[in-house]
């Protein structure tokens, strides 16, 4: 149990300072993209998108690699079964107006 908890320790030495530097970097990314769209409001909505494009992929980017790295190695996050009911994974909209309902989890 001692070389897990050892191993499990220096994953963390080097994974935690990773993880904060990609935090570092997106929120200053996301902070010059806003700055970048107040200041070229002149520019097209299409350039101010790409700019928030890019700005979501390099936030969205770690997120989607550790969950590649985490099916490749087959982890799965235990879900208890009770924790979610039947009624509330069925979502009815009913539309004003009209008597029509919508059930989306039929």
């Amino acid at each position: 149990m001692t070389s897990l908890h050892q191993e499990l320790a220096d994953a963390a030495g080097w994974l935690w300072p990773a993880m904060l530097h990609q935090l570092w970097q997106a929120a200053w990314l996301s902070a010059l993209a806003w700055v970048f769209c107040l200041l070229a409001k002149r520019a097209s909505a299409k350039t101010r998108y790409w700019v928030w494009l890019l700005a979501s992929f390099k936030c969205a980017l770690p997120a989607v690699v550790l969950a590649l790295v985490a099916s490749s190695l087959n982890l799965q996050a235990p879900w208890p079964a009770s924790a979610v009911s039947h009624s509330s994974t069925r979502a009815i909209a009913k539309f004003p107006f009209t008597n029509q309902r919508c059930d989306a989890g039929s």
